[in-house]
């Protein structure tokens, strides 16, 4: 008797182990299709954050062009000129004003040098005019000549605004 008990408590921890392997086999299975699910929405939130933030960033520079004479600021000063101009995140200095795919003491964004203190009202074609970009120069008051995307982009895809305040999505590696 105490052999059949002996074997039937043996059978009932081998249907548990099995209970518990097929919970985990299960679990990993589900894991593996959901993870790549996450990560999209994770790329996808940080473009549409990224894309927002540039827009008002560029809505800012149109603010302080307004109350400067027509004129854009400095490109060597952009950020700490404009800054007043953007409508701040969550009480932490510059939130908006940079790509949320970055560090926190890292911005993103950099001036187009073309347009350092170009009055508005000279400008041909402001349509097509690059004010604001994603840079691989992720330091404050970032600038560069040329506006060239970071390739391959932070996230999905990149941004860009233009003097005329647009904002625009596009592929990472393309110059405007």
């Amino acid at each position: 008797m105490s052999s059949e008990t002996g074997n039937s408590a043996i059978m009932v921890q081998r249907n548990s182990m099995l209970g518990v392997l097929l919970i985990v086999g299960v679990l990993l299975v589900l894991s593996a299709i959901l993870f790549p699910i996450f990560r999209s929405s994770r790329t996808t939130a940080f473009n549409s954050a990224c894309f927002a933030n540039m827009k008002r960033t560029a809505a800012g520079m149109l603010m302080y062009a307004e109350e400067n004479d027509g004129c854009f600021p400095g490109a060597a000063t952009w950020m700490d000129r404009v800054e007043k101009y953007v409508p701040q995140g969550d009480g932490d200095t510059g939130s908006r004003m940079r790509c949320p795919a970055v560090g926190r003491d890292e911005y993103g964004f950099a001036m187009s040098d073309g347009l350092s203190f170009a009055a508005l009202g000279s400008l041909k074609e402001i349509n097509k005019q690059v004010l604001l970009f994603e840079s691989s120069d992720l330091s404050r008051n970032a600038h560069s000549k040329e506006a060239t995307l970071p390739n391959p982009p932070r996230h999905s895809r990149s941004t860009a605004a233009y003097a005329d305040g647009r904002a625009t999505s596009l592929t990472g590696g393309q110059k405007l």
